[in-house]
């Protein structure tokens, strides 16, 4: 949650991305592990697999701007 804290005082304009970024990868890590506790292990592969997918855009996007 720090990390999350620190990116909100931030004055850094960049900073309010990757606040919203940080927020929707804790919030699907919080979707799979309900999915995982109702048994709805296939509803949870398919998020898992679309977070990573994302993450990876992510990265490449990173790279390609530094």
């Amino acid at each position: 949650m720090g990390l999350l804290k620190d990116l909100q005082r931030s004055d850094d304009p960049d900073d309010r991305g990757r606040t919203d970024a940080v927020a929707i990868h804790w919030f699907l890590d919080y979707l799979v592990e309900e999915c995982e506790a109702l048994d709805m292990y296939n509803t949870a592969a398919s998020i898992r697999q679309a977070r990573q997918h994302a993450l990876r855009e992510a990265s490449r996007s990173c790279e390609a701007t530094h």
